[in-house]
């Protein structure tokens, strides 16, 4: 069944978590209680916004950390290099939430302290998140590999990252993406069914009239990717849920569709 091979996914499982992680403190920013929740992290009781900002920088790396240690400890199958891509994707969406996407002081200061430069030394995730997606189809390690890093970047997706396609034409190159890796989840698992050629409703699109001029209805092809889209995702949703993370991780996705 396709659940039980994503309940088998050590990466979906691991991007799950840290998601779930990462939601506490989003929360914790929009309700004001951030200090509170950090509590055990600060020197003082008046601490300030960058402290706070450390904080949660200082507490997202460890938990990076722990969780590759744990990787490379319980799992020989998983390559350590397919993990690193993985956690570079989280890392990616984390400081997008934390610049772009919440309301805070912080954000000011996270321009210096972004997880991609302290994990890979590096400052391009707008870009390279994209190039990481187009590169998957030439990358080792086997279908499964392929399958569940096209989830991770599908998930990220869909939970807001918007990288260098963010702006005024954002939403045609984030469906191109969201296609190619629909299409890799379909081409990788067997009984996936290929989702990005869906065209549900066929008795009811055929021509029931004739008529001399050619009139049509607004193009269905939209429709037939937001169906993609949405089986794709739910696919993947219910594994996450059949591990346990219904909470904040349902809660991260009604907030990525709003």
């Amino acid at each position: 069944m396709l659940e039980a091979a994503w309940s088998n996914s050590r990466l979906v499982s691991n991007f799950a978590d840290y998601y779930s992680e990462l939601s506490e403190y989003k929360r914790a920013i929009r309700e004001g209680k951030l200090q509170q929740v950090l509590q055990s992290d600060l020197s003082s009781d008046n601490p300030t916004v960058e402290e706070l900002t450390n904080a949660v920088r200082r507490r997202l790396l460890n938990y990076l950390h722990r969780q590759q240690q744990a990787v490379a400890r319980a799992d020989a199958k998983l390559d350590t290099r397919i993990y690193r891509r993985a956690q570079y994707v989280m890392a990616a969406l984390s400081d997008e939430i934390f610049l772009l996407e919440l309301d805070w002081p912080g954000a000011e200061h996270w321009l210096t302290l972004t997880l991609e430069d302290a994990l890979f030394g590096s400052r391009l995730a707008g870009r390279l998140f994209f190039r990481q997606v187009e590169s998957l189809p030439r990358l080792g390690g086997g279908q499964s590999a392929l399958r569940d890093l096209a989830a991770v970047h599908l998930l990220a997706l869909q939970l807001g990252f918007k990288g260098e396609c963010r702006g005024k034409s954002e939403s045609d190159a984030l469906d191109k993406y969201r296609d190619q890796l629909i299409q890799m989840l379909s081409e990788n698992h067997r009984g996936f069914a290929d989702v990005s050629s869906l065209q549900p409703f066929t008795q009811a699109r055929s021509y029931t009239l004739t008529q001399r001029n050619d009139e049509r209805l607004a193009p269905l092809r939209p429709w037939y990717r937001f169906t993609a889209w949405g089986l794709a995702v739910y696919l993947l949703l219910t594994s996450v849920l059949w591990l346990g993370y219904l909470v904040p991780f349902a809660t991260g996705l009604k907030s990525a569709f709003r």
